[in-house]
């Protein structure tokens, strides 16, 4: 096998450029011809291609593929391995110059050369389905498939060479009126056979008057080609696309036939492709020019090394196409140069007049030259003293007429010595009208004499001594204020004689000095806005409509911004996706409206997160600054401030409004029941005292007493929850704390408690001892009301079962008191409302409603919690903790 590769590769010429030295890296880029680089337009891809990939200091491999040679898909696979051999390690890219290589090769990028990126040249729209139809000429409808589907899933890009028939047949009957026939040179290669075919069709599609004449190897041999070509006249035009012939069983291509070709026909020969018009073998034709196409492989190939897959880049044609032609190939066979098209670039057309004759005439133009210098240095050499003297009174006219109609002070002068040294004083030789305006002196009052003789009488003239800079400013004071100068001097320090210019550049100057006022002006209003934006936290944005983006300046933005020009831009979907999603739509709805002119300005609240974090609340305000000419809106200008410390107050005051109106309504509540709840023990009371005076019997009268006691009682209890009340909404509740002996108090109060019970109701009243001495320091008398007041609120909403009340230490800081009855319960959604000012979930019991309110602010006065459990129909347990703070005997 070997053996038979490399045989083939001394047969195809390919040993010492694809089989030599293999490559030992992969900074190299392989560019392999489907067929060889002997042709003219190749050779120009591949001297581009090489000298820009080398530029990117990558190495350039190349080799012929020679696919028409190829008989069989065995000669395909030595070709493969060939490679392979050649090189071991893939290259960084890959370049076919015509798709039946890259259909040889394909086998190496499923496996080898896999997701190699790959540029393939010169491809067509359609491809051979299989090796076997290409390396057999078998292309016809059946055996082609779509160029996307063969290299669909492959790493690689295609730039196309269309063929531009139609233009070319067009351009060939222009220059040939009388065609009434379309030949065309080819052979059976597998490009050859598309290109025909594509002739064909063209010729039957849009030119159906023309006919079409078929030369094809191997139909036909050199001989009978050349002999055909010979006996065609003008009405038979010549389309050359390419010629293989096979001699003594040995293959090759031959593109010399050209020029033989050139010599015997009669008629122009047109290419379709760029086939080096240029040496004038062809006539040209309508394509895309291989230094255009060699441009557009150096980007593509560029872009792939840079980077991006090959995939990723379009399929696009190699260049723009136009028409082509050789100027002396068309009217060497006989084509009116008067039928040429304009629009064409032609080669080796005839030079100009100029060009013909640019070498004479640039001589003839220079001993022309030389004669008219002699002559003008002759004639000079005679008249220079009379034209001197006419010169002379001429420059003297235009320099007087010049000098006093100038706009500005000219002064000419001649330096002497002064008073203070060498060149310090000067005589005035000229000066114009404007230094007379200027000075206050006239000509000749001042001409010869000196500048320190004439400043006693004209002070003005100071600013003319003392310097002898180029350039110099000064001021002088006029009629309507100061005027400011620019002294410009120029002359011979040889001579001593200067003249001396002086510029007016007051207007100049009071413009200069009104900008800086302005921009002073615009800075202070500047440093004014920043102060603004500062104090209100504003952030100030601009919104490009067009665009779609929106620029903020988070400077003075609380918590985000450092004064220092932060910006913030984002799109106007990411704008919105961070609204919250309750606002979004009303705010996309409002921002429509402004754009639609249904609104001036546009003010909204809506919630929004600041660049990171939660959504906080915003106002915003929004006015359209820019229209286009049609006045639709393409800018607005707007701000935004945080109002979130605002809502939370607003919710703040809603509440607090709330729980006012909730506790005035209480209160009128609370003072319809005090009357109630005060007159009915009071009722009792005087109504059972005067029937005691009138009752004899003792159980009787017993029994009254009692009613009257519990009466006195409930009065005195409403009395005190009042009073306590007022105190605690005074503020001036008092505690006074002392040692305290838990046992004994819950004793007396379960003692107390037993008789509070009424005789039909079967309760139990049970304290609860946990056993130890329990002394701790704290306020008894409140101790006791918020116990008692459990114990009362227990015995009046139990009427059978047990109440049972204790405490205990949970060895957590805290004593736990609690009172546990099996009354009625409290429904679970009312059990956080018990602690409530005036409020009586049962409003026929009796009560003031203020019992455990004032509970709660006994026990948060001593430290402590206080809270309920309870389970409505299976009783309640009332509890509070106090801090344990036990007391040493």
């Amino acid at each position: 096998m070997r053996k038979r590769l490399y045989i083939l590769l001394f047969l195809f010429g390919l040993f010492p450029s694809v089989y030599g030295q293999q490559s030992a890296d992969n900074n190299y880029v392989l560019l392999l011809n489907s067929a060889s680089f002997g042709e003219a337009w190749s050779d120009v891809l591949y001297k581009s291609l090489v000298e820009d990939v080398q530029q990117l200091g990558v190495r350039v491999d190349t080799g012929e593929l020679l696919v028409p040679m190829m008989k069989t898909a065995e000669d395909a696979r030595l070709r493969r391995e060939m490679l392979l051999e050649k090189y071991p390690m893939p290259p960084r890219a890959v370049i076919y110059i015509g798709d039946p290589g890259w259909l040889v090769c394909r086998p190496l990028f499923d496996e080898e050369w896999k997701e190699v990126p790959t540029l393939i040249c010169y491809s067509r729209d359609s491809m051979p389905e299989s090796i076997e139809d290409l390396l057999s000429g078998n292309l016809d409808s059946n055996t082609m498939v779509p160029a996307s589907e063969m290299t669909k899933g492959y790493n690689l890009t295609i730039l196309k060479q269309p063929s531009f028939i139609p233009e070319t047949i067009e351009l060939m009957r222009q220059l040939q009126p009388q065609m009434n026939t379309v030949a065309m040179i080819s052979d059976h290669r597998y490009i050859s056979l598309r290109v025909r075919d594509e002739v064909h069709q063209a010729v039957n599609q849009h030119f159906p008057d023309l006919a079409f004449q078929s030369l094809s190897s191997p139909e036909l041999t050199t001989g009978q080609l050349l002999d055909t070509l010979s006996g065609f006249d003008d009405k038979i035009g010549i389309i050359y696309y390419s010629w293989f012939v096979t001699q003594n069983r040995h293959e090759y291509l031959d593109d010399h036939v050209q020029r033989v070709i050139f010599g015997l026909a009669h008629t122009p020969i047109f290419t379709l492709t760029d086939r080096d018009h240029e040496e004038g073998s062809f006539a040209g034709g309508y394509y895309i020019p291989a230094i255009s196409f060699s441009r557009v492989a150096s980007a593509t190939i560029r872009e792939i090394l840079g980077g991006k897959p090959a995939r990723d880049i379009p399929w696009k044609d190699g260049g723009v196409p136009g028409a082509y032609l050789d100027y002396h190939h068309l009217v060497h066979q006989g084509v009116d140069p008067a039928l040429f098209p304009k629009d064409a670039v032609y080669s080796q057309a005839p030079p100009g007049f100029f060009q013909k004759y640019k070498f004479h005439l640039v001589i003839f133009g220079a001993l022309l030259l030389l004669l008219v210098a002699a002559i003008v240095m002759r004639m000079r050499w005679f008249v220079q003293r009379q034209r001197q003297q006419n010169r002379e009174v001429r420059l003297l006219s235009q320099y007087r007429m010049l000098v006093n109609n100038m706009p500005v002070i000219y002064l000419r002068k001649q330096i002497v010595d002064g008073p203070s040294g060498p060149a310090s004083d000067f005589l005035f030789l000229d000066v114009n009208p404007a230094f007379e305006r200027v000075f206050g002196c006239k000509q000749q009052q001042i001409i010869g004499k000196r500048l320190s003789e004439m400043l006693s009488r004209y002070d003005k003239l100071s600013c003319l001594a003392g310097t002898d800079q180029t350039v110099h400013s000064f001021v002088i004071d006029g009629e309507n204020g100061q005027h400011y100068y620019d002294k410009l001097v120029f002359g011979s320090s040889e001579e001593s004689i200067w003249d001396v210019f002086c510029i007016d550049r007051t207007e100049e100057h009071l413009a200069l000095v009104q900008m800086d006022r302005h921009r002073a002006e615009q800075d202070e209003l500047n440093e004014k806005y920043k102060l603004v934006l500062q104090a209100t936290g504003l952030t100030p944005w601009i919104w490009e409509i067009p665009e779609g983006l929106i620029d903020c300046d988070l400077s003075y933005t609380p918590g985000l911004g450092s004064g220092s020009g932060s910006r913030f831009i984002v799109t106007e979907e990411q704008y919105y996706s961070m609204i919250y999603p309750d606002d979004r739509e009303r705010i996309r709805a409002a921002y429509a409206d402004l754009l639609a002119g249904r609104i001036d300005i546009l003010q909204e609240e809506y919630r929004v997160i600041y660049v990171q974090g939660d959504y906080q609340w915003a106002k915003s305000f929004a006015i359209v600054r820019k229209r286009d000419a049609s006045g639709k809106p393409i800018q607005l200008v707007g701000a935004s401030l945080q109002i979130d410390i605002q809502k939370r107050l607003e919710q703040d005051l809603r509440e607090a409004k709330e729980k006012a109106e909730e506790s005035n309504r209480l209160k009128s509540a609370f003072l319809a029941n005090m009357s109630h709840e005060i007159r009915t023990p009071l009722n009792a009371i005087v109504g059972f005292s005067s029937v005691l005076a009138d009752t004899e019997g003792d159980e009787e009268r017993r029994q009254y007493i009692t009613i009257i006691e519990n009466n006195n009682e409930l009065l005195l209890q409403l009395i005190n929850d009042i009073l306590d009340l007022s105190k605690i909404e005074a503020g001036t509740l008092e505690f006074t704390e002392s040692d305290v002996d838990l046992k004994e108090m819950f004793f007396r109060i379960e003692q107390s408690m037993k008789l509070r019970i009424p005789e039909d109701h079967p309760v139990e009243v049970a304290f609860e001892d946990p056993g130890g001495d329990y002394l701790i320091h704290t306020d008894p008398n409140r101790l006791m009301q918020v116990v008692t007041n459990f114990m009362t609120n227990a015995i009046k909403f139990t009427s059978e079962g047990s109440i049972r009340f204790g405490y205990r230490n949970r060895n957590d800081g805290e004593l736990y008191f609690y009172v546990s009855d099996t009354g009625c319960g409290i429904p679970a959604g009312k059990q956080q409302e018990v602690f409530g000012r005036f409020v009586k979930l049962n409003t026929f019991a009796q009560g003031t409603g203020l019992g455990l309110s004032i509970c709660e602010t006994i026990v948060s006065k001593l430290g402590g919690r206080i809270g309920v459990a309870s389970e409505e129909g299976k009783g309640s347990t009332f509890w509070f903790t106090l801090p344990w703070r036990p007391v040493t005997p």
